[in-house]
């Protein structure tokens, strides 16, 4: 049974109409070629997060917005409404590729960067293909060049993906983790990228100095993660098309569409190269934190069941003890020499020979290896413990150490 539309439903599909209309008439601005047309399309991206983050309901909103977008541009009523709907299907279709493939808004697994990629690059092929053909059937454009036309648009809506969608999904993510890195080193990131893409698009045309601003899309990924990195992208994206723009900058040369159009493959390569390293990282952050944790965790148990961990290695001769084990021994943190034969002074003198015995018995027969015995400590306390381990081989059958 569907649930009957209430007025959240329409102030909801009314604000994302609005908002939709702005991010076009941005990207109308930019058209060259053809005014309807256009290399920078952020409403793409606008699109395809509201509808992840709104589902469905999202919809009606994008198609108003659109239709109100190209029909107030010149369009037949009827030319709108064909391109509202390719634009309206496209959001669709690349949220249910983000659907399929279980896509976490916070951009931080690699998996969730592959998938956003894949949205992006297949979903304009619905309103490329759709939006040129009704372009060419209302005779705004000719036939001759509807080949021309498509690429250009395509690459526009893909590009408005890759940019804007990242940045409204990750800052809508409760993952983004954006408090722990204070304000001064993303302050300065971002700095860094003004100063640099003001320097680099201010030069005169052909100068090959475009790749400068990696180096702060790099920072941004590897040290202030996803959040930080598509503000970064985009900052660097709307640099990089006001200076070519303009006349200036490495791409300005090609004239104004053909260099829109390379700087758009140039951000493309560093939005895509800077998301993949943030999601990483991200992801490497996050392991070394549940490891952390786990090593915690198992400290406390260890040291609450009066167990602790030695790992032996037979050819240096150096034993490494956990933390726990000293005090298992009689001995102050810090008073294990860390070596076999300081290991050999704690056990019983009574009791020595039995154990290395056990403990050649395991190696020879690759057995795990057991004994129970005495401890004399530097105390004089005599303590009866138990141990455990198992030998560990090289590639050549020779054994290389234990763990016990």
């Amino acid at each position: 049974m569907r649930r009957p539309v209430q007025a959240r439903d329409i102030f909801i599909a009314l604000g994302v109409a609005l908002l939709y209309v702005a991010c076009a008439k941005l990207g109308l601005a930019l058209a060259v070629r053809a005014e309807q047309v256009s290399a920078v399309w952020p409403p793409t991206g606008f699109a395809l997060a509201i509808v992840v983050l709104l589902g469905r309901r999202a919809l009606p909103g994008i198609l108003l917005g659109a239709f109100a977008a190209n029909a107030t541009a010149g369009e037949p009523w009827w030319v709108a409404a064909g391109i509202a709907a390719g634009n309206t299907l496209e959001a669709a279709f690349g949220a249910a590729i983000l659907t399929r493939f279980r896509f976490d808004a916070g951009l931080a697994r690699f998996r969730d960067v592959i998938s956003l990629i894949a949205a992006v690059a297949l979903s304009p092929f619905v309103s490329a293909t759709i939006g040129v053909a009704f372009l060419v059937a209302g005779d705004l454009q000719p036939l001759r060049a509807g080949p021309a036309l498509w690429p250009v648009w395509w690459l526009g809506d893909a590009l408005g993906g890759l940019i804007v969608a990242p940045l409204i999904l990750v800052w809508s993510s409760s993952e983004r983790h954006a408090r722990r890195y204070g304000l001064v080193e993303p302050a300065l990131m971002l700095a860094g990228i003004v100063l640099m893409g003001g320097v680099i698009f201010s030069l005169p045309p052909n100068v090959p100095a475009a790749y400068m601003v990696f180096p702060f899309l790099i920072w941004a990924a590897l040290r202030l993660g996803p959040a930080h990195t598509t503000t970064a992208s985009l900052l660097a994206n709307a640099i990089a098309v006001a200076g070519t723009l303009s006349g200036h900058g490495p791409f300005a040369g090609a004239g104004p569409e053909r260099g829109l159009v390379l700087v758009q493959c140039f951000m493309a390569i560093g939005a895509t190269s800077a998301l993949i390293l943030a999601a990483v990282a991200a992801q490497s952050r996050r392991a070394h934190e549940r490891a952390d944790m786990s090593e915690q965790r198992l400290r406390i148990a260890m040291a609450g069941a009066g167990v602790g961990v030695g790992d032996w290695n037979m050819i240096t001769g150096e034993i490494v003890w956990s933390e726990g084990l000293e005090p298992l021994h009689g001995l102050p943190q810090g008073g294990f020499a860390g070596t076999y034969e300081a290991w050999r002074k704690t056990v019983h003198p009574d009791d020595l020979e039995r154990v290395e015995a056990l403990l050649r018995k395991s190696i020879e027969t690759r057995t795990p290896y057991e004994a129970e015995y005495r401890l004399l400590g530097p105390d004089g306390v005599v303590r009866w413990t138990s141990g455990r381990g198992i030998v560990l081989y090289e590639d050549n059958a020779r054994a290389e150490g234990q763990i016990g």
